[in-house]
């Protein structure tokens, strides 16, 4: 470390930075009103810092005295709750595109172990983000706790030189990053001793490692951007160093589209950043078997082959996390075992509503019991179970949080029992075991708040106040509540369930929620959750000759949607996929697809009138298609109606079929040497670095950096717009020449 890094970390410590005097080998500062003096002196290259006690190595002293990393590695073990019956978890990995020669992933035993690996690697002038993925309930959360336990520990036995900060983002759009970084600071693990920059510094040298928990697939494909340029901002403050683990649903660099995934790494401005994906897998036979030895649960084999023979081993009650340990508690119970899994049997589709009834049947039938009079009696019937969550994940969703302060739990209590004209007595046994319920826990966010067990709960209750709130067709209601955010998958299914359980009128619905997207903005959530909730209820009640106007709808909303004789008119569509359960004698008017991926071998009954598609990208193909008469002429192939004459797709020359390949590699590494360039390319290799690179060059696609690595060999950096590079890929009619001409104009 030099004498001028030395004093950056210092002023990003010091309450202003007038507070740092550094001046003929002595440092002046103030930190936290503490007034710190030492002397430097400087041999064979190394700075050394004496306070009076002895010389210490300087950036060892900024650690222990200013960072004060020793305190915080307490503070995360002690904050923290372990968790005893803890999973290691097996997963895929997609490695860096450095370490590995394939393009596939591989399976990993041990994926906490995989990740503890990569994130320590640090390799010289790159930083490093691991995308940590799985789908909802299946680990992400508990993984990332148990490993900065396990980071803490064996920082504090001095076996490590780096801890790993959890740093929620609950999931929820943001704006600064930084006010969430120093929150989960000081607000969850009590320690107030860094700034932003201070922190951002720590991370450059590698001694912490923030991980964000919560950055969701939406803001890939829905959100407005904000916060993938947060996430960017923060990447490029980084400077090619440290480490970062992002835990998502899903990639960034999963999504075929450029500009889907330009969002995130044109935001990178700088620096160079390698990329690695870590996949965790569902549980298996061995893994539930474990889980129940360290419950202390003895018969976990045969709960196991009990669901697994009335249901199958692949159902979600016996791969998922977050229902596993439910299942354990319900078998306790051999009877209410049997009851749940007859249910989850007769309707497969909707095992989680019958799994959340079964909890909720318990708490009314056994726990929640008025025993103030003669006989006992429940304190609430199950139906005000429901309606109680409902009311409580309302708040939060209208907040804007995942967790409720104690006293504002109490609120909704009284709030309910005003609702249901519960008397005083059972009013106030009501506010007390609310804060005890089941599927209530303490908050880890912040000091006598609370929250929801799992997030697939409070998504659950939530689609039950979604839908009260269309079934009670109050416009200005529905408005309010739908433009919030987009809503979770599971929370429209539920408030769909709710609808059609109660027997409300469903076409009726269909309308109140046209009705409220048809007065909001184009990009509005509000048309985007009336676009997923009608799309959902035209599926599920085989609605024919319906029309709908002027609606968004989600990522993938045609997925897995079997509908027919139903028109699209003024309609927009982010990214979706057309496949065979898709349904037919569907009719496109004047709508825009962001996307298609057409995984379907005829179209017949389908039309397309004065549709604009961005990108389709046809069947087994990973390229796009762009021009418009290419897509309408590939469209009127698979036999779909109203397009333009057939223009079939034109022949990609090989060139510029090679540089798009090279050109995709920079998903996964900012910037890349030709000697791993030759090696993805493998024969081809010479090919690009004699005939593509030097015009590539010329046109400014890319350009030389600084080897800092080993050896002798050019790197290349991409340094054009991803959506640049999009359209000039649709606009070149598949002409190498014309390609780099869309480029430079």
């Amino acid at each position: 470390m030099d004498v001028a890094t030395f004093s950056r970390i210092l002023t990003s410590f010091a309450d202003k930075p007038a507070d740092v005097n550094l001046a003929r080998g002595v440092v002046i500062l103030q930190v936290h009103d503490e007034v710190l003096e030492a002397k430097l002196t400087t041999r064979e290259g190394i700075l050394w810092v004496d306070e009076g006690s002895g010389e210490e190595i300087a950036q060892r002293w900024i650690v222990r005295r200013l960072a004060k990393i020793p305190q915080l590695a307490d503070r995360i073990w002690t904050l923290i709750p372990p968790e005893p019956s803890f999973v290691h978890p097996a997963g895929s990995l997609l490695d860096q595109i450095e370490a590995v020669d394939s393009d596939e992933p591989v399976s990993v035993a041990d994926a906490l172990g995989s990740a503890r690996d990569i994130l320590a690697r640090r390799p010289g002038g790159t930083s490093t983000v691991l995308y940590l993925t799985s789908d909802a309930g299946e680990g992400k959360t508990t993984t990332i706790a148990h490993l900065a336990r396990h980071q803490a520990e064996l920082y504090k036995r001095k076996k490590t030189d780096w801890l790993l900060v959890p740093i929620s983002l609950a999931g929820r759009p943001f704006l600064r990053l930084d006010d969430i970084i120093v929150s989960a600071l000081v607000n969850r693990l009590r320690f107030p001793m860094m700034y932003y920059e201070s922190f951002i510094e720590m991370v450059r040298l590698g001694v912490l490692v923030p991980a964000l928990d919560g950055f969701e697939e939406m803001f890939v494909e829905s959100a407005s951007g904000e916060a993938v340029s947060a996430l960017g901002n923060f990447v490029d403050a980084m400077a090619s160093s440290g480490s970062l683990l992002v835990a998502a649903r899903k990639a960034f660099f999963e999504y075929h589209s450029f500009s889907t995934q330009g969002r995130f790494f044109d935001a990178l401005s700088s620096g160079s950043v390698s990329f690695a994906r870590l996949d965790l897998l569902r549980w298996n036979r061995d893994n539930f078997v474990e889980y129940c030895a360290k419950r202390g649960v003895s018969d976990g084999p045969k709960i196991y082959e009990t669901v697994a023979s009335r249901l199958s081993s692949t159902h979600p009650l016996l791969t998922r996390a977050v229902l596993v340990r439910r299942v354990v508690d319900v078998a306790s119970d051999s009877d209410r075992l049997n009851t749940l899994l007859s249910r989850v049997n007769d309707s497969p589709e909707i095992y989680f509503q019958h799994f959340v009834h079964s909890i909720l049947e318990r708490e009314a039938h056994e726990k929640w019991i008025d025993r103030s009079g003669d006989p006992a009696r429940p304190l609430l019937n199950v139906a005000q179970h429901y309606d109680l969550l409902a009311m409580l994940a309302q708040e939060m969703w209208e907040n804007k949080v995942d967790s409720l302060a104690g006293d504002f739990i109490d609120t909704v209590a009284e709030m309910f029992c005003e609702k249901h004209n519960i008397g005083m007595a059972s009013s106030r046994q009501v506010m007390e075991r609310l804060k005890q319920h089941a599927l209530i826990v303490r908050s880890d966010q912040a000091k006598n708040a609370f929250a929801f067990d799992h997030d697939e709960f409070r998504y659950y209750f939530l689609g039950e106040a979604v839908g009260r709130v269309v079934g009670t067709g109050n416009l200005a209601e529905m408005r309010r509540f739908l433009r919030l955010a987009a809503l979770p998958d599971l929370t429209a299914d539920i408030a769909v369930h709710w609808l059609r359980f109660t027997n409300q009128d469903i076409p009726l619905a269909i309308r109140r929620l046209q009705e409220a997207g048809a007065v909001e903005g184009p990009v509005s959530f509000t048309r985007e959750n009336a676009g997923a909730l009608v799309l959902r209820l035209l599926a599920a009640e085989k609605i024919r000759n319906c029309e709908i106007k002027s609606l968004s709808f989600p990522p993938d909303g045609l997925v897995g949607r079997s509908i027919s004789h139903v028109t699209f008119v003024d309609c927009r569509f982010q990214p979706t996929r057309l496949a065979d359960d898709f349904g037919e004698h569907i009719r496109f008017e004047r709508c825009e697809f962001e996307r298609l991926d057409v995984d379907v071998e005829s179209l017949e009954g389908v039309s397309f009138t004065d549709c604009k598609i961005h990108n389709l990208i046809p069947k087994g193909s990973e390229s796009g298609l762009f021009d418009p008469k290419t897509i309408h002429g590939y469209l009127r192939s698979l036999g779909a109606q109203g397009q333009e004459e057939l223009h079939l797709p034109v022949a990609v020359e090989s060139t510029l079929d090679l540089s798009l390949k090279v050109i995709r590699f920079f998903r996964r590494s900012t910037e890349l040497g030709e000697n791993t360039i030759k090696a993805r390319l493998g024969k081809r290799g010479n090919e690009f670095l004699d005939g593509a690179l030097e015009p590539l060059q010329k046109a400014g696609v890319l350009r030389l950096v600084p080897h800092q690595g080993s050896g002798v060999q050019r790197r290349f950096r991409l340094t054009v717009p991803m959506r640049k590079i999009e359209n000039a890929e649709a606009a070149c009619d598949g002409r190498f020449a014309d390609f780099l001409k869309k480029i430079q104009s």
